[in-house]
């Protein structure tokens, strides 16, 4: 349905271009018209679809997760910290559903809308899709240089937020030992140090994913301005209509 847009478009350009009749124009109107609503009912089915799954899965996840904590070791858990437990069970799992219902379905449209949107370019015309295949190599090495930057980072980011927790968690099960030997100042301290340090790498992971995202939109000019040079010569040498 995204594609169908753009395509009827074009039919509606090179009707008014050859000064087509009403039937010329209402046409390729009705495409475009049927195909945003279809669209819309189609990412509505979407969404529910991917909720019940998404939901299902979590749940078992959840689910799994605190069985095989609750078979871990007597030995294994006395090692563990209670925050680093705690996050894993809250904040990994968050981070996992985040991925079930929003990431993972938009990697997978994308890759399709990727292959569709070259193959129907290439249809159109071979040279246009080779001009926006153009864009694909920029991907390729935005992602090589954002992938072994963004693991380290995101891996500490996870450590951290299990520090923040073992903190937390700490001072308030000890509350009574700590007041009695006045370590509040000092349990506060290094809850305020731990939350800092997560902050700060979430702060760098974000203006490392910005970057990442200038090296799409560059990827994205790349394309556009070769579909728009190659696309002005092909129309120029009449290989082409302004509405391909």
């Amino acid at each position: 349905c995204v594609l169908a847009g753009p395509w009827a478009l074009g039919l509606l350009v090179d009707a008014v271009a050859e000064g087509a009749g009403p039937r010329g124009v209402l046409v390729p109107a009705a495409v475009i018209a049927g195909a945003a609503l279809a669209g819309g009912v189609l990412s509505a089915l979407e969404s529910v679809l991917l909720a019940r799954t998404g939901e299902t899965v979590l749940a078992r996840l959840r689910e799994a997760v605190m069985r095989r904590a609750m078979r871990l070791p007597e030995e294994e858990l006395s090692r563990l910290a209670p925050g680093d437990l705690l996050s894993r069970v809250g904040d990994d799992v968050a981070e996992t559903s985040e991925v079930v219902r929003e990431r993972a379905p938009l990697v997978l449209t994308s890759l399709v809308l990727v292959v569709m949107a070259l193959g129907g370019m290439a249809a159109l015309d071979w040279r246009l899709g080779l001009a926006g295949a153009c864009a694909l190599p920029v991907h390729a090495l935005a992602l090589r240089w954002y992938l072994p930057k963004s693991a380290p980072m995101y891996a500490r980011q996870r450590a951290q937020l299990g520090e923040r927790a073992q903190a937390l968690v700490g001072t308030l099960q000890g509350a009574a030992t700590v007041d009695a030997y006045r370590l509040r100042e000092r349990r506060t301290a290094l809850i305020a140090e731990r939350s800092a340090a997560a902050r700060d790498t979430e702060v760098g992971v974000f203006r490392l994913f910005t970057r990442f995202i200038g090296g799409m939109n560059a990827a994205e000019f790349v394309g556009l301005a070769m579909v728009l040079a190659v696309g002005f010569w092909l129309v120029a040498a009449d290989s082409a209509t302004v509405g391909a």
